[in-house]
């Protein structure tokens, strides 16, 4: 991903890619979508006369506060796609419920209530 948004529509800014080689077999990769609100950027966005007409500027200035979220996924490159190596909590319920301390998550196992 590019830090806020891309230039144009045809710029996927790739130049930041870490890895530039034909992805084989075997590999481990790390994959990082993330969502962050970066005051800044949110400040340009709601300044813009396109733009704004385009995000809740309330629901988004009240995200600042939480910085954003990233959730990483080690991939294992398989013959026919990829095998996903994590076992973290992936549902909103989940991710909250250990948050909140009302769950733990073991490895293999899954969620586990917490006593």
């Amino acid at each position: 991903y590019e830090p806020g948004h891309f230039k144009d529509k045809d710029d996927v800014s790739l130049t930041g890619l870490r890895l530039g080689r034909v992805i084989k077999e075997g590999f481990v990769l790390t994959v990082e979508p993330g969502c962050y609100f970066n005051p800044y950027l949110i400040d340009k966005w709601c300044s813009h006369p396109i733009h704004s007409k385009m995000v809740n500027e309330a629901v988004l200035r009240s995200l600042i506060p939480v910085g954003g979220i990233r959730i990483e996924d080690d991939v294992l490159i398989t013959r026919d796609g990829c095998r996903v190596l994590n076992d973290i909590p992936r549902s909103v319920e989940d991710i909250e419920a250990y948050m909140q301390g009302r769950i733990d998550w073991i490895p293999g196992k899954g969620k586990v209530p917490v006593a």
